[in-house]
């Protein structure tokens, strides 16, 4: 038994955080590589985009129990937007595109809204989310001013989901994995 803690000692204080650096650094890069090879993303309603992932239907059972952990982005789709409450003009997020943002944010996955009109900047999702893409040139100026340049992007209807991905993840990774 050492005579003092290992806590206190020279391995402890300055050899652990050394290789702890390190195995963050090959995670981060390992990370990466695999996010340009294969990306990951999710889908949260209909987005009417070519994208690689499924979409994950918001009445299925699955959707709590859905892996979030390794995604590269999560896309949300207009549909999805919110959904009113009541008499009054009281607009509030889906409970389960909530818990899902929520699961989003606790795994630092960026959450990306399609915006198809400008009154979508005026719900609950449009502040919420991380970043903003959209189709419509006249849309990208409301854009920007809403959420500045390096949250928003246009998105100019590429078919293939190649180009969409690319896109994506050229958005997320900006804001998110600067110098990785």
């Amino acid at each position: 038994m050492p005579d003092k803690p290992m806590a206190t000692g020279w391995f402890a204080q300055k050899a652990l955080p050394v290789l702890r650096r390190q195995q963050r650094r090959i995670s981060r890069r390992w990370r990466n590589l695999r996010s340009q090879i294969a990306p990951r993303i999710a889908v949260l309603g209909t987005t009417g985009l070519a994208l690689p992932g499924k979409a994950m239907d918001l009445q299925s059972p699955q959707i709590k129990t859905a892996r979030l952990r390794g995604l590269d982005a999560m896309v949300i789709g207009p549909s999805t937007v919110s959904e009113e409450h009541g008499t009054g003009a009281a607009v509030v997020i889906a409970p389960t595109v909530r818990n899902m943002l929520i699961r989003a944010e606790t795994h630092s996955v960026p959450t990306v809204l399609v915006v198809e009109a400008a009154q979508q900047l005026e719900t609950p999702l449009a502040a919420v989310v991380t970043h903003l893409v959209t189709a419509d040139h006249q849309l990208l100026g409301p854009l920007r001013d809403f959420a500045g340049a390096e949250r928003t992007m246009l998105l100019e209807q590429p078919t293939n989901r190649t180009a969409v991905t690319r896109i994506l993840l050229e958005l997320t990774s900006a804001h998110f994995r600067p110098g990785a």
